[in-house]
């Protein structure tokens, strides 16, 4: 394959808060609540260590969806720039390049998460979805599966 055929278009990709996780986060809490309710009230035992299961289980419960929303607050805002050499991302008219290259974690066709992996240490990742700008979903994808395989030199593609 020519190494001019892999390197994808330069990309300027939106970030902002994914309404899709928003509703999992929703369901997961509610649904899990339900869960410790319906326990509660049928098998979390009798006498006096069934309320200090139960508060502890709530305790959990409630760390659990706090950390969650959290974490979905905390998703990276702002803009994911593939310039054709190197990421970057542009957030409040700056631009900080990435380190490392992308590496998928999860790809839904309609919803990527990237991470950036230096060495052994994730430095940031992304959750990417196609409606926030569909006609440079492509483009994103290209960059994003393209920059994985970094280019060969001339003389090893040669030599094979």
């Amino acid at each position: 394959m020519d190494v001019s055929q892999r390197h994808s278009p330069a990309v300027l990709y939106p970030l902002q808060h994914s309404r899709q996780l928003r509703i999992l986060w929703a369901a997961l809490v509610v649904g899990s609540g339900l869960l410790l309710l319906l326990w509660t009230w049928q098998g979390a035992g009798v006498g006096h260590e069934l309320w200090l299961r139960v508060g502890a289980a709530a305790l959990l419960w409630l760390l659990c969806a706090v950390l969650g929303w959290q974490a979905q607050h905390r998703l990276p805002q702002g803009a994911l720039h593939w310039s054709g050499c190197g990421w970057l991302w542009e957030i409040n008219g700056q631009a900080r390049p990435l380190q490392g290259v992308p590496v998928v974690l999860l790809d839904l066709q309609r919803l990527l998460i990237v991470g950036f992996v230096d060495g052994r240490k994730r430095t940031q990742h992304f959750v990417l979805q196609r409606n926030w700008a569909p006609h440079a979903w492509m483009d994103l994808r290209r960059a994003v599966y393209s920059s994985a395989h970094p280019p060969q030199n001339s003389s090893s593609s040669k030599a094979l």
